[in-house]
């Protein structure tokens, strides 16, 4: 779209170095498309290149929560907070989108950010439970990829025996 088209070049103008041109860009996106989640992430995405990292977290604080948590955005708010020396707001950032995407096989890694941010904090209690999680995530990640190997094996076993072909 344009929208994003505009938004892509604020990102790169501000890699290039002209602030205004990059927020004329992000100007003309976002009188297009106002609301578009994409857009903001492209915005703070141009205020972390130009070391306005307030400004950053302003726009992806006032974000809807499920945007927010998206993996995306979040790696976007751990950048600008822990510019700004905030890693109890990155613990915060990182445990939110574990939260919102703990269903997902490599939610481990969201934990481990948060306990990294924690530790960073002092917090070595909400490390160790963060860290406990990820340990708990891979454990069932292993699992199930154990058992998939362990059907796919058994389908093997069981079709020689009958004598038949399968393809896997």
């Amino acid at each position: 779209s344009f929208a994003e088209a505009h938004a892509s070049l604020a990102v790169l103008s501000a890699q290039a170095g002209p602030a205004d041109e990059a927020e004329a860009h992000v100007a003309r996106a976002i009188a297009i498309a106002p609301d578009a989640p994409s857009i903001r992430l492209a915005q703070a995405r141009m205020y972390l290149m130009l070391g306005a990292h307030t400004d950053a977290v302003a726009i992806l604080t006032a974000l809807d929560p499920v945007s927010q948590a998206s993996e995306p955005h979040t790696w976007e708010a751990a950048r600008n907070w822990a510019a700004l020396d905030r890693f109890d707001r990155v613990a915060d950032a990182w445990t939110a989108c574990l939260a919102a995407h703990a269903h997902r096989s490599d939610a481990w890694r969201f934990a481990i950010e948060a306990a990294r941010a924690r530790v960073r904090v002092g917090d070595l209690p909400a490390a160790a439970v963060l860290l406990d999680q990820a340990q708990v995530l891979v454990l069932v990640l292993v699992l199930v990829l154990l058992v998939v190997v362990l059907a796919q094996f058994l389908g093997q076993v069981g079709a020689q025996r009958l004598g038949v072909g399968v393809v896997v």
